[in-house]
């Protein structure tokens, strides 16, 4: 996991933060599980990732391909 820092009390931005871990891997749940219940708190995460199973668990998803946004969306809670 690379932790980029936090902006403020109640924001953390990471990178690949299951970089090593396979989509469908226990370590890759549970940090995905971590992310989402400090999510859950109040806390906002903004992360970079690839698999997309990763990227589903977020309430908004936005997809990048080569620099540009290819597509946006939330998702309902």
């Amino acid at each position: 996991m690379a932790f980029s820092g936090g902006f403020d009390d109640n924001a953390d931005m990471m990178t690949e933060p299951t970089k090593g871990a396979s989509a469908a891997s226990a370590k890759g749940e549970q940090v995905m599980a971590i992310l989402t219940g400090r999510n859950a708190a109040g806390t906002t995460i903004a992360i970079v990732t690839h698999p997309p199973s990763h990227a589903d668990m977020a309430k908004r998803r936005t997809d990048m391909l080569d620099g540009r946004i290819v597509a946006s969306a939330m998702r309902a809670i």
